[in-house]
């Protein structure tokens, strides 16, 4: 799956007002999102799958950016398709809140696109470095440099800036979002490229566990839960659950009678679904593997002790 995005570049001097606030927008800069493997060479993607890193870069590149520049607002807009592969043509409209300093310090739009990627790509790096374990640190002779020393004793030297972000965890929950659809043998990697200054950032499918969610940011019980299965691709064995108040919520069928999960798919009405579940930090339900799935009648869906809103079994 390819998406490529393009950010505004300063250059011509459009200007105008966004709400009450002037701006200013130029050129053009390119990015692409690039995700390889098996499963997503014929050009599809599950739709979840595609908005939930969609979700996740844009937050990231928002926060990064907003390092360099905390005036910019960004809008992104899917534009169009392409072929080969899964292609899609994103637009962004980068709007700065005055025309000052900020814009001298960013220069053009692809040298802020090439910093903010070029960061991100060094965040990655250090996690996939980390492995998601605790590290040491260590000043090297350059001030502005650090070493990384990894439960291994291998060291990774970045800067303070690419530290304080991994300390903080400021895109952890973005990059969490990136990895998803990763899985190998079928999704096997995610690629961002800065195509006009070629500054790329990759995560490998084997290195997905590195960018999961830690403490209380993320829990995964054991749950029984009902709703009804919106979805499958049986290739992958995933799909989109719907709970009880309409939210979506992907799975994963991890149970061993594959047979039978076909079968229960095929069945119109409400099921319960039983496995485990990874919830936020308010409690909601963000992903199921599902073990096994039991249609249900309608009237007997909520029974003593339901959650009325998401089906979840107290």
């Amino acid at each position: 799956m390819l998406m490529t995005m393009y950010y505004a570049e300063v250059g011509d001097g459009r200007k105008g007002v966004y709400g009450n606030v002037p701006y200013v927008m130029a050129e053009i800069a390119h990015i692409t999102f690039k995700y390889n493997g098996p499963a997503v060479d014929d050009g599809t993607m599950a739709l979840d799958e595609v908005v939930e890193a969609l979700q996740g870069f844009s937050g990231a590149y928002q926060k990064l950016a907003n390092r360099v520049s905390p005036g910019t607002t960004y809008e992104l807009k899917v534009s169009g398709f392409g072929t080969g592969s899964f292609e899609m043509l994103i637009l962004a409209a980068m709007i700065w809140s005055h025309y000052g300093d900020q814009l001298k310090a960013l220069g053009t739009v692809v040298e802020g696109v090439k910093w903010v990627i070029s960061l991100l790509r060094d965040v990655i790096q250090a996690k996939k470095h980390t492995k998601g374990r605790p590290f040491n640190i260590s000043v090297s002779g350059d001030n502005n440099r650090v070493l990384i020393i990894n439960q291994e004793g291998s060291e990774f030297s970045t800067t303070r800036e690419v530290l304080e972000i991994l300390q903080d965890g400021l895109v952890d929950k973005e990059l969490k979002r990136i990895a998803e659809p990763l899985d190998e043998g079928s999704v096997d990697s995610a690629e961002i490229v800065a195509q006009d200054v070629d500054v790329r950032a990759t995560i490998s499918s084997p290195e997905k566990p590195y960018f999961q969610l830690e403490g209380s940011e993320s829990k995964i019980n054991p749950i029984e839960i009902v709703g009804k299965l919106v979805s499958l691709n049986k290739e992958r064995d995933k799909g989109t659950f719907r709970l009880k108040n309409n939210e979506t919520v992907p799975y994963h069928f991890v149970g061993n009678d594959k047979e039978q999960f076909y079968e229960d798919f095929s069945h119109e009405g409400l099921v319960k679904a039983v496995g485990k579940a990874e919830f936020d930090e308010n409690l909601r339900p963000t992903r199921l593997d599902i073990q096994s799935a039991h249609p249900i009648q309608a009237e007997l869906a909520l029974g003593p002790g339901t959650d009325t809103e998401t089906g979840t079994e107290e």
